[in-house]
Parts: structure tokens; C-alpha cells; sequence
């Protein structure tokens, strides 16, 4: 990793299906040199905040075949990646259990 960051995983607990909140990774470092960050999937939107990523999510359902087969949680891990102008990157992570 690049910069310092207080965490670079956040354990989201437990959301119901459909769910949105909202996830603050804190850096101890400046964020003046971000020029991007990308998401894993079209579920989160993030930006930076001062010296924090912010990031928005909107959990999805448990996937069909699985409810069809009887179960009620379903584990989520994302992953944004923050670019800097130097070409490098650093990696955040949030995960959590979706259960109905």
C-alpha cells in the first residue's frame, strides 16, 4: 500500500437483503493526489472526503439457487481500488454477511 490507512478492511456486520449504508475508510495521509477510484461492481459509488474514501452501498439479494436450495445469508466482499497521479494504487476492502 501506498498510503497510511486506518484500515483497509471494514466488516459491514450483518445488512438485509436491499439494503443501503454508507462506510468511511480513514487515511492518515493526504488524499490530494487520488485522480480515481474504481469499485468491483456497480453496487458502490465512492469519493474522497478530506482524508477519507467514502463509499456507498447498496447490498444486493441472496442469489436465486441459493435461496431456491433454503438459504438465508450469503457472504459479500468488494473491493475499490484508489489511484494516485504517481500510477500507483492501494486496495480497500468491505465485506459482510446479507441475510434475510
Amino acid at each position: 500500500m501506498v498510503k497510511n490507512w486506518k484500515s483497509a478492511n471494514i466488516d459491514f456486520g450483518v445488512l438485509k437483503p436491499h439494503s443501503k449504508i454508507c462506510l468511511t475508510f480513514e487515511c492518515k495521509d493526504s488524499l490530494e493526489d487520488v485522480v480515481n477510484i474504481t469499485t468491483s461492481c456497480g453496487c458502490s459509488q465512492s469519493y474522497v472526503s478530506a482524508n477519507n474514501v467514502i463509499v456507498s452501498y447498496k447490498s444486493g439479494g441472496i442469489p436465486l439457487h441459493l435461496t431456491q436450495a433454503g438459504v438465508i445469508q450469503y457472504k459479500v466482499r468488494k473491493k475499490l481500488n484508489v489511484f494516485y497521479q504517481n500510477g500507483v494504487y492501494d486496495t480497500l476492502q468491505f465485506y459482510g454477511m446479507i441475510r434475510k
